[in-house]
């Protein structure tokens, strides 16, 4: 849901409006997704009084199940890079976070 919320709170449908051609339609929606992972960290910090680490632990969990669905054969996410780039962009953008998120990392 923080993700979808980071959507709105980023005014994303504005984003759409200003692609200059359908060929750059695809590239504005993962910078939208991308922004929305990174928003929706603040907004469980904000909204939810999480710790920013475990708001990116949180936002990357949810992109970990999504690397094992695609692993087990479900389609990708339609306007989503793979998960795993989208982690690595998280982690990028919060790197005081990466320790406690690979520390708590499922099966480590």
């Amino acid at each position: 849901m923080a993700h979808e919320l980071g959507h709105y709170v980023l005014g994303h449908d504005s984003v759409i409006r200003r692609a200059a051609s359908q060929a750059e339609y695809p590239r504005f929606q993962e910078w939208r997704e991308l922004d929305a992972n990174a928003k929706a960290v603040e907004i469980l910090v904000r909204v939810q009084g999480l710790s920013e680490p475990e708001a990116v632990k949180m936002i990357a969990d949810v992109l970990r199940r999504a690397a094992d669905a695609e692993l087990r054969g479900a389609p990708p996410t339609p306007g989503h890079l793979p998960p795993g780039t989208e982690l690595a962009d998280l982690l990028a953008r919060f790197p005081e976070s990466e320790v406690a998120v690979q520390e708590r990392a499922p099966g480590r």
